[in-house]
C-alpha cells in the first residue's frame, strides 16, 4: 500500500481553519495550519493566526477559544495573503470537511484580497467526504476509529489537521485507496451518488460523465441542465451568493449564452 509521500503527484497540503462565524460570504479566518508534503520528500508547516477585525461569535469561540482581545494584535488574513497564496498556489489540497468549509472559506478570502484561488485543475482530498461514502461522522469518531486514540483538543487548528492526516492514511488502507492515484481519489471525493463530477466546491453544480451536460446538484431546479434553466444560471451568477457559486455560474453561463455577466 502507497504511503501519502508515495502516492502524491505535486506538493500537496493538507491543511485546517479556525473561524470567526460559518457565514463563509461574511466572517473571516482566525487561524491557519497546513503541512505541505513536497515532492521531494519534505514537509513544509504553515501556522498563522489572523486579526478577524470584525466580531468572533460566541459559538465560535466556545468551539476554538480565541476573542477578538487575543487575537487584536496579530495581522489581518489581507496583510498576510500573498505569502498564503504563494505557499497555496498549485498544490492539490487535503482536509476534513475541507471542500465545504475550509476552502470555501480560503476562496473567499483570496477573492477579497483580488487573488484567484483555482482549484479546477488539482487534486482534493476530504477524509470527510471519503469517510461520509461509507459510515459517515466526526472528526473524533472518525480519529478514534482509524486509530483507535482519543482524540485530544479538538478544534485547534493543529491538532484538527494533524488528526485528518492520520486519518487519511488509515483510509488509504481501509479501503484500498493506497493502491489508486490522487486523481482517483480526488474524483471519489468530488463524485455524486451517481458518479458524476462535482465542479464548485459548494456542491451546486455537476457535469454528467456520459452527456457532457452541466446540471444543478441543489435547489429548486435540482438535477435540470443548467441551459434549460438560464434565468436561474443567471440569477446564481449575479445575485448574494458565495463567490465561487458565483463564478463558475457566470462561466457556464458564459458557455451557453456568450455573454459575460
Amino acid at each position: 500500500m502507497k504511503t501519502i509521500k508515495e502516492l502524491i503527484v505535486r506538493d500537496t497540503i493538507f491543511f485546517d481553519l479556525e473561524t470567526s462565524g460559518t457565514t463563509i460570504q461574511t466572517e473571516k479566518i482566525v487561524e491557519l495550519c497546513a503541512i505541505k508534503y513536497k515532492m521531494d520528500g519534505t514537509t513544509e508547516i504553515m501556522e498563522k493566526k489572523f486579526n478577524p477585525v470584525i466580531p468572533i461569535s460566541e459559538d465560535a469561540t466556545a468551539i476554538h477559544g480565541f476573542t477578538n482581545d487575543m487575537l487584536k494584535d496579530y495581522p489581518t488574513f489581507a496583510e498576510c495573503a500573498i505569502e498564503i497564496y504563494n505557499f497555496f498556489n498549485g498544490c492539490d489540497l487535503g482536509g476534513f470537511n475541507s471542500i465545504k468549509f475550509d476552502m470555501q472559506f480560503m476562496y473567499e478570502e483570496f477573492a477579497n484580497c483580488g487573488l484567484h484561488f483555482n482549484y479546477g485543475k488539482i487534486n482534493m482530498i476530504d477524509s470527510f467526504m471519503i469517510y461520509n461514502k461509507f459510515e459517515p461522522r466526526t472528526l473524533s469518531a472518525s480519529y478514534t476509529k482509524y486509530t483507535g486514540k482519543t482524540f485530544e483538543n479538538a478544534h485547534s487548528a493543529v491538532a484538527d489537521i494533524k488528526a485528518t492526516i492520520e486519518i487519511f492514511e488509515k483510509q488509504l488502507e481501509v479501503y484500498n485507496l493506497g493502491e489508486k492515484t490522487m486523481e482517483e481519489i480526488s474524483n471519489i471525493v468530488r463524485s455524486t451518488n451517481d458518479g458524476d463530477l462535482i465542479v464548485d466546491l459548494n456542491g451546486s453544480f455537476a457535469r454528467n460523465i456520459k452527456t457532457g451536460d452541466y446540471y444543478f446538484v441543489q435547489g429548486k431546479h435540482k438535477n435540470k441542465r443548467v441551459q434549460d434553466e438560464l434565468y436561474y444560471l443567471k440569477y446564481l451568477a449575479t445575485g448574494d451568493m458565495k463567490k465561487n457559486v458565483k463564478d463558475i455560474a457566470k462561466k457556464l453561463y458564459y458557455k451557453y449564452t456568450n455573454v459575460k455577466l
